[in-house]
């Protein structure tokens, strides 16, 4: 630990969206819930890549097709709207959160 001040442009975790990472019944909730109180940014609704939520439409469409184009064009527009994120990994394919994390990172999301 240092007392030193982080540089004038050192990225401040709540100016940046982020996405929580984590598995069911581990406590994502509730960090979820915390660092969400301390966000500038609006959220999707938790786990929105589960089949039956808000971008469940996305993870259907490509179990159905297995186009990896096609989900990495959607998630890149997901991305594109900075919104944060509770993404719990085992219930979508791998697929989904290798894109969900490819695009996030580019566009400056915190993990």
């Amino acid at each position: 630990m240092t007392d030193t001040p982080p540089p004038p442009d050192a990225p401040v975790p709540a100016e940046d969206p982020f996405i929580v990472w984590t598995f069911r019944r581990t406590g994502g909730t509730t960090l979820r819930s915390i660092f969400f109180w301390l966000s500038r940014h609006a959220a999707w609704q938790d786990e929105a890549f589960n089949r039956d939520r808000e971008l469940g439409a996305i993870t259907r469409g490509f179990e159905e097709s297995g186009d990896r184009a096609a989900l990495d064009a959607a998630i890149a527009v997901v991305a594109a709207e900075r919104r944060n994120l509770k993404h719990c990994i085992e219930t979508v394919p791998y697929e989904v959160s290798s894109s969900l994390f490819r695009h996030a990172s580019a566009q400056g999301y915190r993990h």
